[in-house]
């Protein structure tokens, strides 16, 4: 492995992993979870109208070949993560936890 910085050219010899955890909506809001886990975080970046533009922008600013995302609400991928790296090109998977959870994983290539 070597890191590559953003900013440098890509020769075609190089694959550019990002893995990304987005903090599925039903943790961001649970009271327990903002009080013991998110105390530092002001309560308006919690909310999914803050927080997604501020992720999709830093997941493209990356460019990069492979996103693997985690905590990823059906409902985000499906009306917003989907469609905005489905412009860029890519094509994508996503697979809801085994659990009654409306969450998951993404993968884009």
């Amino acid at each position: 492995w070597s890191r590559v910085d953003v900013a440098q050219r890509d020769d075609g010899n190089n694959l550019r992993v990002l893995t990304y955890n987005i903090l599925a909506d039903l943790y961001a809001g649970r009271q327990l979870d903002q009080q013991l886990m998110y105390s530092h975080c002001d309560m308006k970046d919690l909310m999914r109208s803050r927080r997604m533009p501020m992720i999709i922008a830093e997941i493209l600013s990356y460019k990069a070949d492979i996103i693997c995302l985690q905590e990823v609400d059906a409902s985000i991928h499906d009306s917003l993560i989907s469609p905005v790296l489905r412009t860029k090109g890519y094509q994508g998977f996503y697979s809801n936890k085994v659990t009654s959870q409306q969450e998951g994983c993404s993968m884009f290539w």
